[in-house]
């Protein structure tokens, strides 16, 4: 399976309970980053296989998933479009 990056904003009324979704996204598979655990905003960063996307999707207290993009900067020698 091919694994996303992931952006995940919570629902979560204290620290314990935020710990608590982290636990349980865990579980579905999401790979917590070591700096993904944002307490303080309601936000865990990870990675997870895109076919679990779903059931992170559907947990209790998940307010949203988002994938992360990526893009490319152009050269410095050439000019932006």
């Amino acid at each position: 399976m091919s694994r996303v990056e992931v952006i995940v904003a919570v629902d979560a009324k204290n620290e314990q309970e935020f710990h608590a979704l982290a636990s349980t996204a865990e579980s579905v598979g999401l790979q917590i980053h070591p700096t993904g655990r944002m307490v303080g905003v309601g936000v865990l960063a990870g990675a997870i296989d895109a076919a679990a996307i779903g059931r992170l999707k559907s947990l209790p207290g998940v307010l949203s998933v988002e994938t992360s993009r990526t893009f490319q900067l152009p050269p410095k020698d050439r000019e932006p479009q």
